[in-house]
């Protein structure tokens, strides 16, 4: 199973190089980073890439905003 999440994850990256503003393809590429585990810092890896290669590139930019938000520990309304 694991191969085969990987392969998907590559065709995704090259569909994203071909059309950056596929946003099928990015929710697949989320669901099966989900899946495979991928860790932040891959994640991160991957978006700074697209971000570097097309700065305009609006859909690398909402995934590492929704990104950031997920690592974002949970604030206590409380504690404020």
């Amino acid at each position: 199973l694991d191969a085969h999440v990987g392969r998907e994850i590559r065709l995704c990256d090259k569909l994203l190089a071909l059309d950056a503003r596929n946003f099928h393809c990015w929710q697949h590429r989320r669901f099966l980073a989900e899946r495979a585990r991928l860790s932040p810092a891959d994640m991160r890896a991957f978006l700074d890439h697209q971000i570097l290669h097309d700065f305009s590139n609006y859909s690398a930019w909402h995934e590492r905003t929704r990104q950031l938000a997920l690592a974002r520990s949970p604030v206590d309304l409380a504690e404020l």
